[in-house]
């Protein structure tokens, strides 16, 4: 009778978590979206259209989205709407199902419920196929026989390849991945080397790792992947050339030693060193060997696309950071500390490895949030609960799940405030919807479930949605006629045009301005604009977070300035364009350009705060490179968290302050600084034809100066090149 009641029980627990995770499953059900406007749609429809156009990232395309990163966050396009809409199902039935199996493998109900609460959680804020990405690695990691001297190599090799494809869809995903493998398995070589016992199956653990991240990167980097698996084909051939060889050679020598005494004993260690280059060893070393020759020298770059990625994602800390209130920096930064602590005591328990790797995973969600602080807090405080649920699973003493247990509770209570509290510091937030898709509403199942079953019509209104969404930024036939199969970009942000007009688009490599954080990226904008004119350009004068809109790409927009014009069809704004689109520009190249080689240059140097008198003659435009340089600690504290905005207060001509964010990475660049118009209407004589004689440029500037928000992040002097351009001397000849 007992048995009977003990089976009952264990079949309706299982039955009650199969209905629970396939409620889960339908109520959160991903499903691409479509095309849209402004800032972030239009670079979500740019990664898509790049990867549709099989452009190369790293090189035609710089983001930090590589060639996949259209299937966790692209614009469903006709062309990859199945491909996201499987790509992001099979993500989200993989985190479930990887919950799932570590949910049985926990001993204690309190366990379960922490991982529960904590895989919902995640769900309710509706975090992107990325972070469940991240995560689902994050799950793998913690089981306990991944470090299983059997098994170790084996998942080092399919772990490893995940991450490599997840480089390939957003670069912070795969450092996230990456990231968590190799210190997971860095560790287990460390406790290997001190336990000296199996080191040789840890090493090749790691190696394993690398060369399977990096296979699979290199191999779908090219949008043509059989060229570069040939590639691969050609370094097993050269690998296993040698191995055969060197196995043959050896296997002759063990023949003739048959025969003869057996070697004193540093002989024997020598040949035990040689045993480590021949046969399947030998063909593992020359492999790897050959195949870092070959990434680092094959086209397309895996090199370059790794380069530039990281100096759009490292430039990001400065360029895009918003300061908000101290208050909620300081109660993630004690929920850092704390969860940091009790890292350290589960390292001591013999989980170094995936304390290690929760801890540079708790430092991605902590900058990703705070270095934009505005609803992007909630990556971090939405995360934090699953870090602790996972150190909880792995804690091995009473004690510390009794420390993480209240640990849990000050996250939970982060959340309640979020999702309760009115404009919880500051933010206005309103999160408490969010509770209600657990309400049953069989309208919704049943939605979510026929739209499962039927794609293709999905499929249908989405492009459906797109074309109701791309009918606010269409141009007026006058214009599309006039640019119809003319190569063209789009600046600065709005690319869903090229969409929404069946425009012939060449895309700059950074294909929205404000991205061009760095020298470098502005470079590479320039580089692509001067070996690659386009008959025509599409320019608004916008930007975000109060920059100037000259400020972007500063030697792109000096460039654009003195090679385009105003074309003479449409000499004026753009008329009868929709709102989204207002006080659009058509520029097309000049007859030859309109800057003359700078003057000579002026340099100085001046304290922050300190006021700077411009004298700009009438009939010259003058350039300034600002070389703001960060101190030791300012390098580092960028580096690990945020750079606070940078100022540039200027003062007009007219006696009219305003201020204008500088980007510090990219100033040094040379920014139009004499002249900066303060809306559209004043913008357009800068693309006029210029005839100084009888217009000058407006916005003049009488004088700036530079403040900022913490002056231990930077050196106590800002330099500053002057170069001046006399515009009247080339008009008049």
């Amino acid at each position: 009778m007992n048995k009977n009641i003990n089976f009952l029980k264990l079949g309706l627990y299982f039955i009650t978590i199969i209905v629970v995770v396939v409620y889960v499953f339908i109520i959160f059900l991903p499903l691409p979206a479509g095309i849209g406007v402004g800032l972030d749609p239009s670079w979500t429809y740019g990664i898509s259209r790049a990867a549709v156009d099989q452009l190369i990232f790293g090189q035609d395309i710089i983001f930090t989205y590589g060639p996949f990163g259209y299937l966790i966050q692209g614009a469903a396009l006709e062309q990859n709407f199945f491909a996201i809409a499987f790509f992001q199902i099979g993500v989200h039935l993989a985190f479930l199902g990887v919950t799932v199996a570590k949910l049985l493998q926990l001993k204690t109900n309190l366990q379960k419920l922490a991982l529960a609460i904590s895989v919902l959680l995640i769900y309710l804020i509706n975090f992107t196929t990325d972070y469940r990405i991240i995560f689902t690695f994050l799950l793998l990691l913690s089981w306990n026989n991944i470090l299983n001297r059997k098994l170790i190599r084996c998942w080092s090799l399919g772990l490893g390849a995940v991450a490599g494809f997840c480089l390939l869809t957003k670069f912070t995903v795969g450092v996230s991945t990456i990231g968590a493998l190799v210190l997971l398995l860095l560790a287990n070589l460390y406790n290997s080397l001190r336990a000296k016992s199996a080191v040789e199956t840890s090493i090749l653990a790691l190696v394993d790792s690398m060369i399977a991240a990096t296979s699979v990167a290199f191999l779908f980097l090219n949008p043509e992947p059989l060229f570069s698996f040939h590639k691969l084909l050609i370094c097993a051939a050269i690998a296993g050339a040698f191995g055969a060889t060197t196995w043959f050679i050896q296997h002759l020598q063990r023949r003739k030693q048959l025969s003869q005494v057996t070697a004193e004993a540093p002989t024997t260690k020598f040949n035990n060193w040689k045993l480590q280059l021949i046969g399947w060893q030998g063909f593992y070393w020359v492999y790897s060997v050959s195949l870092l020759i070959t990434v680092l020298s094959a086209k397309p770059s895996l090199l370059a696309f790794i380069k530039t990625s990281l100096e759009v994602s490292s430039g990001y800390s400065s360029a895009m950071s918003i300061v908000a209130s101290p208050w909620e920096v300081g109660c993630a930064a004690l929920g850092v500390v704390i969860v940091l602590a009790l890292l350290r005591i589960l390292a001591q328990q013999n989980s170094l490895g995936f304390s290690l790797s929760l801890a540079f995973v708790l430092w991605i969600t902590f900058k990703h949030g705070f270095v934009r602080q505005d609803a992007h807090v909630l990556i971090f405080v939405f995360s934090l609960p699953l870090i602790v649920a996972l150190i909880i699973a792995k804690s091995q003493s009473l004690r510390l799940a009794k420390f993480a247990y209240i640990v849990q509770a000050y996250a939970l209570l982060m959340i309640i405030v979020y999702c309760f509290v009115p404009e919880p510091f500051g933010q206005a937030l309103t999160l408490n919807h969010i509770f209600n898709i657990l309400k049953p509403n069989p309208t919704t199942i049943v939605s979510k479930v026929s739209s499962l079953l039927n794609l293709n019509q999905v499929k249908e209104q989405t492009i459906a949605a797109s074309f109701n969404n791309l009918a606010a930024i269409k141009l007026p036939d006058k214009v599309t006629t006039m640019l119809k199969d003319k190569q063209i970009d789009v600046v600065p942000i709005e690319t869903s045009l090229v969409a929404a007009n069946n425009l012939n688009w060449k895309p700059r490599p950074l294909f929205q301005s404000y991205v061009a954080y760095k020298t470098s990226l502005d470079n590479a904008n320039l580089k692509s604009l001067v070996t690659q004119p386009r008959d025509y350009l599409i320019y608004q004068f916008i930007t975000i977070d109060g920059k100037h809109p000259f400020f972007d790409e500063p030697a792109t927009f000096f460039h654009m300035m003195c090679h385009y014009q105003l074309s003479p069809t449409i000499p004026g704004f753009v008329q009868n364009t929709p709102p989204a689109i207002a006080q659009l520009m058509i520029l097309e190249q000049r007859q030859s350009n309109i800057c003359p080689t700078g003057l000579g240059e002026e340099k100085i140097t001046i304290p922050w705060k300190a006021v700077q008198e411009l004298t700009t003659r009438d009939g010259s435009l003058a350039r300034a490179a600002v070389k703001i340089k960060y101190s030791l600690f300012g390098k580092i504290y960028k580096t690990l968290f945020r750079s606070p905005p940078v100022q540039m207060k200027v003062t007009y001509e007219d006696g009219f302050e305003k201020g204008y964010r500088i980007i510090p990475e990219n100033a040094d660049n040379g920014i139009v600084i004499s002249h900066l118009p303060k809306d559209a209407n004043e913008a357009l004589s800068f693309f006029q034809a210029l005839d100084f004689a009888n217009r000058q440029l407006t916005g003049k500037v009488k004088s700036i100066s530079f403040s900022n928000q913490n002056s231990l992040l930077y050196s106590s002097n800002i330099e500053l090149t002057f170069t001046s351009y006399n515009m009247l001397a080339k008009t008049l000849n």
